[in-house]
């Protein structure tokens, strides 16, 4: 019965153990809020940047349904001595776009080929979908009647 006992300790003693060292849980879901803290669906980021931000190596990102336009990047969070998790809460039903819808075009008075839109960042890159082809940047707004950009 002694040995039984001293087992049941020695267990029990590894599973507390273990519970200490996992990292915390973030979560992100489409009902969020980034002044949120993300510890808890009820507390959930909004963007996922956001929530990788908060990461720490061992740490585990949940991530809930949806489509999420933006780009999110992190590095620091992996190494041999813990497993850091970044995971969609339903899997498969989480799409990381990487992009962001434009605002309405407009045609730049003066000008045959030239249009505009007001971005509230600048653009990473622009895909023309008709084309299928990224337009790179020009050097001033000139180049734009001969060559798209």
């Amino acid at each position: 019965m002694t040995m039984n006992t001293g087992i049941a300790v020695l267990l029990g003693a590894m599973a507390a153990f273990r519970g200490g060292v996992e990292g915390a849980e973030y979560f992100v879901n489409k009902h969020g809020s980034d002044v949120n803290d993300g510890t808890s669906r009820a507390a959930a980021f909004l963007n996922i940047q956001k929530g990788l931000d908060a990461m720490e190596p061992g740490d585990t990102l949940t991530i809930g349904p949806g489509e999420y336009f933006e780009n999110a990047k992190r590095s620091g969070l992996g190494n041999t001595e813990t497993d850091t998790l970044i995971r969609a809460e339903i899997p498969g039903t989480v799409v990381l776009r990487g992009d962001a819808p434009a605002p309405e075009f407009e045609k730049v008075e003066g000008y045959r080929f030239v249009y505009a839109a007001p971005f509230d960042r600048e653009p990473e890159t622009v895909l023309d979908h008709a084309a299928m082809k990224l337009l790179g940047k020009r050097t001033n707004v000139a180049e734009l009647e001969f060559e798209p950009g």
